[in-house]
């Protein structure tokens, strides 16, 4: 069963976030060749069950040069008793989120507008919220996924386009897919 309810959260703290930027174009997007990709000590084994993402820093997921060359200002940690996250901002343009969740599958997502992604080698899926809001979805078990978020100023596609490319520049950081 799909809960939308479970992603709301995200998208709130993104909206109240770019609600006093201004509008204008995406510029530096990421690509998964601006850095090379690191991997944790954590990527090589998991349980399967999730255990294998409590290693894993989301604030880490981008490293300092990434930050740098994407021209993106570290918002810092957001935690909550679901998840742990961390948060970005590429200036006025968009906002964008990770969050690690360690009991959450992926068949929990929002529902609305919720289609596949492709990425390298994990499942992956993309739904929208009111405004201009947009989540891709990873999974890494069938019992934990983390979750990219982004608002960009410029408009639900945008922002989508934006979540994608984020998703497949840190996939290659987290632990090989579980089922």
């Amino acid at each position: 069963m799909i809960r939308r309810s479970m992603i709301l959260p995200a998208f709130a703290a993104i909206a109240l976030g770019a609600a006093a930027c201004s509008s204008g174009a995406a510029t530096g997007t990421p690509t998964a060749t601006s850095a090379p990709a690191t991997t944790s000590s954590s990527d090589s084994s998991s349980s399967g069950d999730g255990n294998s993402l409590a290693s894993v820093d989301p604030c880490g997921l981008l490293t300092q040069q990434q930050v740098s060359q994407l021209g993106l200002t570290a918002e810092g940690p957001a935690n909550n008793a679901e998840s742990k996250g961390c948060g970005w901002r590429k200036g006025p343009t968009y906002s964008l989120g990770f969050y690690i969740y360690q009991n959450r599958p992926i068949d929990a997502v929002g529902s609305n507008g919720a289609s596949k992604v492709t990425l390298q080698s994990h499942d992956a899926v993309e739904t929208t919220a009111s405004g201009t809001g947009c989540a891709v979805e990873i999974e890494v078990s069938r019992t934990s996924t983390v979750l990219v978020t982004t608002d960009a100023n410029s408009g639900l596609t945008q922002s989508c386009r934006i979540a994608e490319q984020y998703a497949t520049l840190i996939e290659p950081k987290l632990p090989a897919e579980q089922k």
